[in-house]
């Protein structure tokens, strides 16, 4: 589902995100949202160590800007224009090659749903929210492609992946300890990485979180990192053994422009 343009996951980040940010300005109007104001919440959240978080917020407010304008002709100019974005960071969160052997053993304890929904991101570079909703009919076997049809849960166009052969073996032997692992709740549904709802009546449903935490209640800490580190590695990868930056582009789903996204990967 879409609404303006944007798909229903980001616009309930849009809401849930300016919603916390900015909560003491939901009940005034938009045109009297000062560039100063904006600067200094960019300014204040970048402080806190939370630099992508403040470019974020201030896109959202430029994109809720443009919608309104579009309909109602606001006075004034975009606020979010007078912030300078944070720059990313070229050394953002990655595995290194000489890390893989750790990061594949602290991967081989999870159960197994989840250390393959791992190991398919590794080597598909496939963005965590497309890749926790994947479902067995999008697999040809015989082409040894994967269709994915909401890269960016519903703003890109849906794009045909290839796979390697190791990845097509490892989803062969997913599929057969689907039907064992879930068959008491009438097996897999049709998901890839499927999972049980929290509370009864148990259902299946896609891996809602891939995040993985160890530790005492109250001192959880990451154990390994997030699955959108491992497409940076998976970018960093394909960079070092040749891999064209059209292909590199194509495989990511990236799009093209002035700055090549790839890049900050």
């Amino acid at each position: 589902k879409q609404q303006g343009g944007y798909s229903e996951r980001s616009v309930e980040t849009i809401e849930g995100e300016v919603g916390r940010y900015l909560a003491h300005r939901l009940d005034r109007p938009m045109s009297e949202l000062t560039r100063l104001e904006l600067v200094a919440l960019h300014d204040r959240l970048t402080a806190d160590g939370k630099p992508y978080l403040a470019n974020r917020v201030v896109r959202h407010v430029s994109a809720i800007w443009r919608s309104l304008d579009k309909v109602h002709e606001l006075t004034g100019s975009n606020p979010a224009r007078a912030v300078t974005p944070n720059p990313y960071s070229p050394n953002r969160t990655r595995i290194a090659a000489a890390d893989l052997p750790d990061w594949y053993a602290k991967v081989q304890t999870l159960s197994p749903v989840r250390r393959d929904l791992q190991l398919f991101c590794l080597f598909t570079g496939m963005r965590d929210h497309a890749a926790t909703r994947v479902r067995w009919e999008h697999v040809d076997e015989d082409a040894g492609t994967l269709v994915v049809p909401r890269p960016k849960g519903g703003e890109a166009k849906a794009f045909t992946l290839p796979l390697a052969p190791g990845v097509l073996e490892l989803l062969r032997k997913r599929r057969a300890e689907n039907v064992i692992e879930f068959s008491a709740f009438g097996g897999d549904s049709g998901w890839m990485f499927p999972g049980l709802t929290r509370s009864r009546p148990f259902r299946v449903q896609p891996v809602a979180e891939a995040k993985e935490y160890r530790g005492p209640r109250g001192k959880r800490t990451r154990f390994i990192p997030g699955l959108h580190t491992l497409r940076r590695t998976f970018l960093s990868v394909a960079t070092e053994i040749g891999i064209s930056e059209l292909d590199r582009h194509v495989l990511a789903k990236h799009a093209f422009g002035g700055q090549s996204v790839n890049e900050s990967y």
